[in-house]
Parts: structure tokens; sequence; C-alpha cells
């Protein structure tokens, strides 16, 4: 069986991982390039490599939780070593990339890699109207928290209901703001 590492995070910047036998969830042995979704990865990442399990550059992806609750739980060294030792560094937009570099990433070592959908994959082709039911169907999906912007999705559709459009919307998903 080949070895693999996995382990929590360690606030205090320490490995904390252990090795386990068959664990087919990281493999971080002898690779080219590792790309790490989330800055918490890119710092665990880092970690293998400082301790001799990982050879290849480390790239991470920043994308919404690593640069806010992290930074909160863990304190803003958290990715010091991180951005020390890791390679290249992928926020999403201009103001995670801005407050990664705050916490002191090499500004040169970034690239703002957006999230989105290729819009000219997706031609526009027109719908006949439905004769029953919802003429627009919406549907909103996500963690039901604030910065996810759903209230604005739910105005969105209540403007339109006021202005007498057949719209029907779902939300799917959990959280902090599920019961409002």
């Amino acid at each position: 069986l080949r070895r693999h590492l996995c382990g929590p995070v360690n606030p205090a910047g320490r490995s904390g991982f252990r090795e386990r036998e068959g664990d087919q969830s990281v493999a971080v042995i002898d690779h080219d390039i590792v790309h790490a979704q989330f800055g918490v990865n890119g710092h665990r990442c880092v970690n293998f490599r400082l301790s001799g399990h990982l050879r290849g550059r480390i790239i991470t992806s920043f994308r919404g939780f690593d640069v806010g609750w992290v930074l909160r739980q863990w304190g803003p060294n958290f990715y010091a070593t991180l951005f020390e030792h890791g390679d290249w560094f992928l926020p999403n937009c201009r103001y995670f990339r801005d407050r990664i570099v705050a916490l002191g990433c090499d500004a040169r070592r970034t690239s703002i890699h957006r999230s989105g959908i290729d819009l000219s994959r997706f031609a526009f082709q027109p719908r006949a109207a439905l004769l029953d039911g919802p003429q627009v169907r919406l549907v909103g999906v996500g963690r039901l928290v604030e910065k996810k912007g759903l209230d604005h999705l739910i105005a969105a559709v209540a403007e339109l209901r006021r202005r007498e459009h057949n719209v029907l919307c779902r939300i799917c998903g959990a959280g902090r703001q599920e019961r409002r």
C-alpha cells in the first residue's frame, strides 16, 4: 500500500499530521504540482513538504471561508508559513487577493482565478411561455449565510411578483439564516 499523509490543521502552525496506511483521500508523495483548494489545505501541503513528505510545487486557491472564518479562528498569522513556502496563490476575486497580500502574500505570486461560468458556451434561446404554472423558475443554491446574498434574490423575486410576473423561486441549502 502506498503511504499517504492526512490530519487536521493545527492552529499553532505545526504539522499535526499522522501517517495512515491505505488512505486514498490525499495523495501527497512526489507530484509535480499540488493544487490545494482553500488556504487551509495549502497550509497542510506546505507542512507536508517541510516535513519531507511532499515534493512538488504548491498552488493554493483562496475561495472564501479561508480568508474569513479561518483568520478569525486562528489569527492573521495563520498563513505565514504558507505564504513563505507556497509557490503560487489563486484568490477568486480582487478583494481576496488584496486580503492575502495584506496578510503577507507576495503579490507577484498571485493571479485572480474566478469561479465563474463561461457564458459564451451557453447561447441564449428564447423560450415559449408556459400555459400553466410559473413563467420563470429560479433556484438559489448555497449556504444560507448573509454573504451569499440570497436576501437579494428574495427581494428581486418579491419585486417581480409585485409587478405581477409569475415567478417560482426555490432555495436549497442550510445555514444560520435558514429560519429567516
